[in-house]
């Protein structure tokens, strides 16, 4: 079992959970194929996302001086797959982390 981590997705404190006999405990967060849970939500995923794209796009500011084709084939390749992968559904967001994105 210590490969898995079990996050309450509740504002109660949920019973104990008991797996092959042993008493398995609660984590505030994880993780699953890369995408971020706690117990708030996915505001965390979000808030990784977009620091992953701000060192992304300083890490691209010394190539400002190509053309602009060049420039959007770059960020096309390199930030658009931080932001879409793991698909985050939409609803489950706050209109503030969805503008975040």
């Amino acid at each position: 079992m210590a490969k898995f981590t079990f996050v309450p997705l509740a504002t109660k404190t949920p019973a104990p959970l008991r797996v092959d006999g042993d008493d398995v405990g609660f984590s505030p967060r994880g993780s699953l194929l890369g995408l971020s849970v706690s117990t708030m939500g996915y505001t965390t995923h979000v808030s990784q996302r977009v620091a992953r794209v701000k060192l992304a796009l300083t890490r691209l500011y010394r190539f400002r001086d190509l053309a602009t084709g060049l420039k959007l084939h770059l960020i096309k390749a390199l930030v658009i797959p931080i932001l879409s992968y793991p698909p985050v559904p939409l609803y489950t967001l706050s209109h503030t982390a969805i503008s975040r994105l």
